[in-house]
């Protein structure tokens, strides 16, 4: 068997149009690392907002890559449903205004794939929002230790996300939905072991 699992074999396997039985799988370990778009990177600097990652992500602004670390979650390895979180976030700063981004979460439990996250002004939380729509271009693979890569996701901005930002820094409609902050590229562990931990009356 080749060390390469394809998700179309995996994960979106089906029979007479039945998606196959799959296991729930643990989701832990790994980051996802987000290849910013030129377009992007310029809109900020034309704009005048400096970019920073709030650990523990980590961002290099020469590359243009920013990276989450992703401490769990849970996918259904048949229909790819589920959730997966992720640590720190991105801050993007004018002199008197800082809006931060963070405590990711990629949602596939909807009809299309989206990352939400709390939205913070000034040090203020605002709400949780959809922030980027995710489009996959390329099939999942898994490999035979365990590790899920998702490649080349296509990130953009959310109607809610492109309005926040557009009202926060006080722009006329710069930020457009469905404009292409990056390329996103998801590599973790899943297990598919589930334990089930039973409390006894000192837990109680």
């Amino acid at each position: 068997m080749s060390k390469l699992l394809f998700g179309s074999l995996l994960l979106f396997s089906t029979i007479g149009g039945s998606a196959l039985a799959a296991p729930t799988a643990q989701v832990e370990g790994g980051r996802t690392t987000v290849v910013l778009s030129e377009d992007f990177v310029n809109a900020l600097g034309g704009l005048g907002v400096t970019p920073a990652a709030i650990a523990p992500a980590r961002l290099n602004l020469h590359s243009g890559r920013i990276s989450f670390p992703i401490p769990a979650g849970a996918l259904d390895l048949g229909s790819l449903k589920g959730d997966i979180f992720h640590r720190g976030g991105l801050e993007l700063a004018v002199p008197g205004t800082k809006v931060s981004l963070l405590n990711f979460i990629i949602d596939t439990t909807g009809k299309k794939p989206i990352l939400t996250g709390i939205a913070a002004v000034n040090g203020d939380v605002v709400d949780r929002l959809r922030l980027f729509r995710l489009e996959l271009t390329e099939d999942p693979v898994v490999t035979e230790s365990g590790t899920l890569k998702v490649r080349a996701v296509t990130v953009t901005l959310t109607n809610q996300a492109a309005d926040t930002l557009n009202a926060v820094f006080g722009l006329d409609g710069v930020f457009k939905p469905g404009f292409v902050v990056g390329h996103a590229y998801v590599r973790t562990h899943i297990d598919t072991t589930i334990d089930v931990y039973e409390a006894d009356e000192d837990d109680l």
